[in-house]
């Protein structure tokens, strides 16, 4: 099968890293992208200029507590919801668990292994998270995943047809 000669616009490729298409257009932007080298690669620059911008905006100024290296607290949770892998690309959506959240990170249960460094979009319930995937370690059937936060985007309110 040939390369479509219609190619996804950046517009189109930011929306789908901040999780903001519809679903037909995210199974029409993920088939151009399993057959397109140059959009590939273009979605890969659109994932670094999107966490350079999250970088920008979300500078830390905290300093960890005496002892804790965390700059912020953690709150367990106990909640399911979906990853997929950007870079590399996958067309797979993961079923994961939220163990526990903080201000700049998750901490997962996947059911397999994901090497730090890798870039995912976390969708949670009004909301899709973009971060990296700092460690992954054994845990039973699956691994721990620390993922750190890049930036969360608010999911667009859903219109009705009038």
């Amino acid at each position: 099968m040939g390369v479509p000669s219609m190619h996804v616009l950046d517009t189109e490729l930011e929306l789908y890293v901040r999780g903001q298409l519809s679903p037909s257009q995210i199974s029409t932007v993920e088939a151009h992208l399993h057959q397109c080298e140059s959009c590939g690669g273009r979605l890969v620059q659109t994932v670094k200029f999107v966490e350079q911008l999250a970088a920008l905006s979300h500078a830390q100024q905290q300093v960890p507590r005496e002892g804790e290296r965390r700059s912020s607290p953690r709150i367990p949770s106990n909640e399911s919801t979906s990853l997929h892998v950007f870079n590399p690309l996958s067309a797979a959506r993961l079923g994961v668990r939220i163990l526990d959240v903080s201000k700049h990170g998750l901490k997962l249960h996947v059911p397999e292994f994901l090497a730090p460094g890798t870039v995912v979009q976390i969708h949670l319930a009004t909301s899709v998270a973009l971060g990296e995937v700092r460690y992954c370690l054994p845990a039973g059937a699956g691994f721990y995943v620390g993922v750190r936060l890049e930036d969360v985007f608010e999911n667009p309110p859903k219109t009705t047809g009038a």
